[in-house]
């Protein structure tokens, strides 16, 4: 489609300030742990050696695809003095805390985080676009911490409602990448656009239409 936002219209995917009030989606979760809390050297009697404790690591690495398969997604694996600590997520903190005892022994320490290392999340987006009954929206995903999700719609007589949803890593490392990369959806409306105006639901206001003319303003419909 001609007149698309090219490489250098930043302003076409990226919402104005404030955006993104929708970071914390969720209530923080406690930490949950069972077995050995780790110990500074002296505070006891070392019970396993290093060479038993980077057995268990390996062991646990090396069963990640089953753990998956159980529910349980391992974030991270280490040792501490006297046992071996693994940091996971999963939907049943119980069933999963119980699980990885009975079956790595008396040497872990599991650590539950959240139940999920993912969330879908609003998003707010930039600008967007209407041809007939097609209405595209424009926005940005970070590279390190956003996956494409969906579009929600909500049609109005008076405006249209538009959610993008994203999914993003809330738990566990990601990759030290800066920057977005450009997306965009295309939804269908029921009847054209006209002169409604298209609200964002993770930001509140209305959105501009794409493209500006030089003086900031909306180009004609």
């Amino acid at each position: 489609m001609n007149g698309w936002p090219g490489p250098g219209d930043h302003s076409a995917f990226l919402a104005p300030e404030p955006a993104e009030r929708w970071l914390q989606v969720r209530p923080p979760t406690e930490p949950r742990s069972a077995g050995p809390s780790p110990q500074r050297e002296g505070d006891r009697e070392t019970r396993f050696s290093g060479q038993e404790l980077h057995a268990l690591q390996a062991r646990v690495d090396g069963d990640r695809d089953e753990l998956t398969a159980l529910g349980i997604d391992v974030v991270s694996t280490g040792l501490a003095h006297d046992c071996m600590e693994i940091e996971f997520c999963a939907a049943d903190p119980d069933r999963s805390l119980r699980l990885l005892t009975e079956r790595y022994g008396p040497a872990l320490r599991a650590v539950w985080l959240a139940e999920s290392r993912t969330a879908e999340v609003p998003k707010a987006f930039g600008s967007w676009f209407a041809d007939g009954t097609q209405l595209t929206v424009f926005y940005g995903l970070s590279h390190a911490t956003e996956r494409p999700g969906r579009v929600e719609l909500l049609e109005l007589a008076e405006a249209v409602i538009v959610t993008v949803i994203v999914t993003r890593i809330m738990v566990g490392p990601v990759l030290a990448v800066g920057g977005y990369r450009r997306a965009h959806t295309t939804v269908e409306i029921e009847v054209p656009l006209g002169d409604r105006p298209v609200l964002d639901a993770a930001g509140s206001p209305a959105r501009p239409r794409w493209p500006r003319d030089q003086d900031g303003q909306d180009q004609p419909r």
